[in-house]
């Protein structure tokens, strides 16, 4: 009963989704809303903000069906294994009820790399790779998250953000248990899967993520593989310039791989700059996922947030949001006409 006074509108609102069953969305597109995770240490509100109502309404009256709010682990569980802060995990709770309330899922993502920083140790520790960081500690931290997100099944969860500096194996090992953690809880909740090297879906094959992931199982049958994609030259999404033919190709290899094994995707991370060039790879990546609904299920770009500078090349946030007045960014026309 601790939880009740939040747990009611997140019961209603998923309460009205499976009522309307029929019109429930089958795909999910949607955007990136960063900021909790930006800097490093300091207090809520100066150092980093989570996104707001005026965003969820926005990206909702767009027809986007998700919004992907990356956080930090140390903010929401500072001590391993330890209670929640109570600021950072209220403001998870506000961004979940008013997104529900705007028809948005609310997909919660561990924005760590797969590291975090611990007592003792200067930098960040990769789970698995060093014993102040363990898989247990990594459940905990989703346990406490399933049992308090597992009445919403407008709540998925993203296990963490590009894992990378870990071998395939170990990774998939990480995964697999903090999976079958999660189902104990009796969470029924979609759950997205990353991979190492960064997630990515074109290096999928050679990063061994493929080789690792042949025999994944989810006891709850509800998931599918995170995977990023930029469209820049190293697929990193630095860069200003896309590669021509990337927006057709770079999901080809992982898709294929999905296909063999009945495996669902996910697109969490992809963007693009906003020229003519661009928008063309933007426009075939977004194609490409429509032509193969098989094994997309959605994607979420990247970026849009409340902190974001107005010169980020990939940004979607719009300016004038604050003031009541929208102006959209370039690449929503691309994006908007995907959500036909």
């Amino acid at each position: 009963m601790k939880f009740l006074p939040y747990l009611i509108p997140m019961f209603l609102a998923a309460s009205a989704v499976a009522q309307n069953n029929v019109q429930s969305p089958a795909y999910y597109p949607g955007v990136n809303l960063a900021s909790a995770e930006f800097g490093g240490a300091g207090e809520l509100g100066k150092k980093y903000v989570y996104p707001n109502d005026k965003e969820f309404q926005y990206f909702s009256a767009k027809g986007f069906k998700i919004v992907r709010i990356p956080f930090k682990w140390e903010r929401v569980q500072p001590e391993l294994r330890g209670e929640f802060d109570p600021a950072n995990i209220a403001e998870l709770d506000r961004c979940v009820t008013e997104a529900n309330a705007t028809g948005l899922v609310v997909l919660l993502d561990v924005h760590n790399y797969g590291a975090r920083k611990v007592p003792g140790q200067e930098k960040g520790v990769f789970i698995g790779m060093d014993p102040a960081l363990t898989k247990e500690d990594f459940n905990d931290l989703w346990v406490r998250l399933s049992n308090r997100y597992k009445s919403n099944p407008l709540v998925w969860f993203g296990l963490m953000n590009e894992p990378h500096k870990v071998p395939a194996n170990i990774n998939s090992d990480i995964m697999q248990a903090v999976v079958n953690a999660i189902r104990a809880t009796g969470a029924t909740n979609k759950i997205l899967v990353a991979g190492t090297s960064f997630s990515g879906a074109h290096s999928w094959i050679k990063s061994g993520n493929a080789a690792a992931f042949d025999n994944f199982k989810d006891p709850g049958n509800n998931f599918a593989f995170d995977v990023h994609q930029y469209l820049d030259k190293d697929s990193s999404g630095t860069h200003t310039e896309s590669v021509p033919g990337s927006g057709s190709t770079r999901l080809a290899a992982f898709t294929a791989w999905a296909k063999q094994h009945h495996f669902k995707g996910f697109l969490g991370e992809f963007g693009w700059a906003p020229d003519p060039a661009s928008h063309k790879e933007g426009d075939d990546i977004l194609s490409y996922m429509d032509k193969n609904k098989d094994v997309f299920i959605g994607y979420t770009y990247w970026a849009a947030g409340p902190w974001w500078t107005k010169t980020y090349i990939y940004l979607v946030e719009p300016e004038g949001l604050k003031t009541g007045a929208p102006v959209d960014k370039p690449q929503m026309a691309v994006l908007e006409k995907h959500l036909k």
